[in-house]
């Protein structure tokens, strides 16, 4: 183990008569000094204990930045040393510099959340962060010798026990995790997966859609006059993506001047770190709506809209109100679109294209829950009598 020693420069002293904390190690008997950036009084330098005496917040919180430090720079000799790589002096500089306290799990989770802001959807950011905060309250300090299978396993109970998360949380919350221990074991700061002992179950979430029925009884309920206008700009909303099949973060996202020749052109807020441009050509009920919530816009955001949970609250509140018994959410109308695109003839291939799915599996789920009308397709042979 690499001796590290704390020490202030006591000959140069800024303007402001504070010293700087440095932090001196040797790398192949050769002096490396590194500068924290960190300020101390020297009057209160304690040079034997190496901390700043005295009492009080202020004081706890330099001494723990001087902590910090230490243990940053003991983290990358440890880091190298199992991961059995040579340290030289230009690279214990530059990993001190730009690198995060990478032995803490959570500082490494962090780091990597940061990065997906900006490219990731903002829902799968939270829902990222929901891992990150259930991971800190099931074990508070987590480091990367820690993350076993075992480990895993014991969290995956928790969720179910204590948490009472069901089995669709619990997958989701899995596989977000095996994401970041593939980006820690590529960055080699672990060399196995726990995953390689535990299998993620796949949940087939339940797809609620609407009969083509049920869509035209809500079109005549919002048409009505009897929704209060709260009501009625979530229902307006949910039957726009009814007929164009967007997500809620699309339809949230979506502007007039998306709009080109009667026709939706733009690139989902899922997939917008990927070069991917959507059309979708709007249909008489789309535009119909679109006109009803923007009567004399051409610039700006097309929908007025609440918080998911807000409007996945008044759906419910809608549908029970004309007596439908659906498990209901928003994404309740991507699947509508979907199934009934498919009953009415249309091509997989075609609706691919249109929910912006990249591969053709996901988008044959659909074919797979569409309603059972064997015996009515198969009296197309009644004619040949």
């Amino acid at each position: 183990m690499s001796r590290i020693k704390v020490c202030i420069n006591e000959y140069y002293k800024r303007k402001d008569g504070e010293a700087l904390v440095y932090l001196v190690t040797y790398l192949r008997r050769k002096k490396v000094t590194i500068n924290t950036r960190v300020k101390v009084d020297p009057d209160r330098w304690d040079a034997v204990n190496a901390i700043v005496k005295g009492k009080g917040k202020e004081i706890d919180d330099i001494n723990l930045m001087i902590s910090n430090c230490r243990s940053r720079l003991n983290n990358i000799f440890v880091e190298y040393r199992l991961r059995h790589r040579e340290l030289s002096t230009e690279m214990l500089l530059k990993e001190y510099a730009t690198q995060s306290d990478c032995s803490s799990f959570y500082s490494f989770f962090a780091e990597i959340l940061n990065k997906k802001k900006g490219l990731n959807a903002e829902n799968t950011i939270k829902t990222h962060e929901t891992l990150l905060k259930k991971l800190k309250e099931f074990c508070p300090n987590l480091m990367f010798p820690d993350m076993t299978s075992d480990f895993v396993n014991d969290f995956q109970k928790w969720m179910k026990v204590e948490k009472k998360n069901n089995a669709n949380t619990i997958s989701k919350m899995l596989r977000i995790l095996k994401i970041y221990i593939n980006e820690a074991i590529r960055r080699k700061f672990m060399t196995d997966s726990p995953f390689n002992q535990v299998k993620i179950k796949r949940i087939e979430a339940d797809r609620e859609f609407l009969m083509p029925e049920e869509l035209i009884i809500l079109i005549d309920k919002y048409k009505g006059t009897i929704l209060p206008d709260i009501y009625r700009e979530t229902l307006r909303v949910f039957l726009f993506a009814c007929f164009t099949g967007l997500r809620i973060s699309d339809v949230r996202e979506v502007r007039m001047q998306d709009i080109q020749k009667e026709t939706l052109v733009f690139k989902p807020v899922k997939t917008s770190n990927i070069n991917k441009t959507l059309r979708i050509p709007l249909t008489n009920p789309a535009r119909m709506l679109i006109r009803d919530a923007a009567p004399n816009r051409v610039y700006g955001r097309i929908f007025k809209m609440d918080t998911d949970q807000s409007i996945n609250r008044k759906l419910k509140d809608i549908f029970t109100g004309i007596g439908m018994n659906k498990h209901i959410s928003f994404h309740c109308a991507r699947h509508t679109f979907a199934t009934i695109f498919l009953r009415e003839g249309g091509k997989v291939q075609i609706l691919q294209k249109l929910l912006g799915h990249y591969s053709i599996s996901e988008t044959m789920k659909y074919v797979h829950i569409l309603p059972d009308d064997t015996e009515e397709q198969i009296k197309v042979f009644d004619r040949f009598l």
